[in-house]
């Protein structure tokens, strides 16, 4: 099934400023559950800790249109580069 959603290159993802594993993870619980203003306030929350805006846009647009799919891919997707990075470094 095609979501349209493709994976980011590698030299396109700014890993130093990504959300840690455990905040994707729960990202993707909130997308699963509809949790809108949940998802709000993890966006604050990532936003303060200095997470790429670029990412967190691109949450704040999906939940615009209640995209919760997209959210929970772009979750994914991101825990995904994280932990292979995490692996590959250690």
């Amino acid at each position: 099934r095609d979501n349209g959603l493709q994976p980011l290159p590698r030299e396109q993802v700014d890993l130093t400023h990504r959300p840690p594993v455990q905040a994707l993870h729960e990202l993707s619980m909130l997308a699963a559950e509809g949790e809108v203003s949940m998802i709000q306030d993890w966006v604050q929350r990532m936003a303060s800790m200095g997470t790429s805006s670029a990412y967190l846009e691109e949450v704040e647009a999906a939940l615009e249109v209640f995209d919760f799919e997209r959210i929970s891919i772009l979750a994914e997707l991101a825990a995904r580069c994280a932990e292979s990075v995490s692996s590959a470094e250690g």
